[in-house]
């Protein structure tokens, strides 16, 4: 006859939380929740745009560049910006009249701004609402899944006392 350890409930309870489905499936829930706030905080990275054109064969010849950085941040709606541009005519400026909204000085232009909403979307606008409804997301996925562990300890816990006290453990 082998010896047999017995069975604790240490053991049961750890089985069952690595083990049961509804352990897996809470904990699903809470990783698609976390997915939702990472994708709505997104909505918040900073966003670079480059534009190039070089206008070549026609009356008028160019070449230009405009880079951009946009930053959306959470506070107010508040956007801030800087940005680059540089244009130039491609011959010489004495032959032909040059494109004016098109050119900038020798070295190019810097540029920066803030736009903050006075009125409208500056309580809330759908960035914002959209994290705030993610970051409750995975808040109510982390409630679900504390409350499914601790009924599914309790179950198992009954279950495993009524099965010592038939005398099986």
């Amino acid at each position: 006859d082998e010896q047999r350890a017995p069975v604790m409930l240490e053991h049961v309870l750890r089985s069952t939380v690595a083990h049961h489905p509804s352990v897996q499936a809470a904990l699903a829930r809470e990783d698609v929740a976390e997915a939702e706030l990472m994708r709505a905080r997104g909505a918040f990275d900073p966003a670079l745009s480059v534009r190039g054109a070089l206008r070549h064969g026609g009356y008028y010849e160019l070449r230009r560049v405009d880079a951009e950085l946009r930053a959306p941040t959470p506070w107010l709606g508040a956007e801030f910006w800087a940005g680059y541009r540089y244009g130039r005519d491609v011959d010489d400026e004495t032959r032909y009249p040059g494109y004016y909204s098109d050119q900038t000085l020798d070295r190019g232009e810097l540029r920066a701004g803030v736009r903050v909403p006075l009125l409208r979307d500056r309580a809330l606008d759908d960035r914002r609402a959209v994290r705030a409804r993610a970051e409750l997301a995975v808040d109510g996925a982390q409630q679900v899944r504390a409350l499914a562990l601790i009924e599914l300890e309790r179950r198992a816990a009954a279950a495993y006392w009524y099965w010592v006290a038939a005398g099986r453990g």
